[in-house]
């Protein structure tokens, strides 16, 4: 498990979870846009999505499948960008935060 490897403490990653869910709910809505602008399809309307998907979630996925994969696609295309654009800038971030803290140790990332 990644909280026992790292030693992080259980709780408060668990509250900084919860703390991201909004952020995570929000970011769906900005890649099925993406994908529909990718795609050169005509918007869903948001208001009939978030009907479609309380009123049955099955249905719903069923009803608005192609934006939900568009979205998705869109996703594929920005984690790979996201994640060469900040890893190394975290990496050093990280690494120099964990010489303050533990000086003795060696880094191998």
């Amino acid at each position: 498990m990644i909280i026992k490897a790292f030693k992080l403490n259980t709780p408060i990653m668990m509250i900084i979870n919860y703390l991201a869910t909004p952020l995570n709910l929000l970011s769906f809505v900005y890649f099925i846009r993406v994908g529909e602008q990718l795609a050169g399809v005509e918007s869903v309307s948001l208001g009939d999505l978030k009907t479609a998907l309380f009123n049955d979630i099955i249905g719903g996925i069923q009803q608005f499948s192609f934006s939900l994969f568009l979205g998705i696609v869109a996703w594929m295309i920005f984690v790979p960008l996201a994640t060469l654009v900040l890893f190394f800038p975290l990496k050093f971030v990280l690494q120099r935060a964990s010489q303050k803290v533990h000086p003795k140790l060696e880094h191998s990332l």
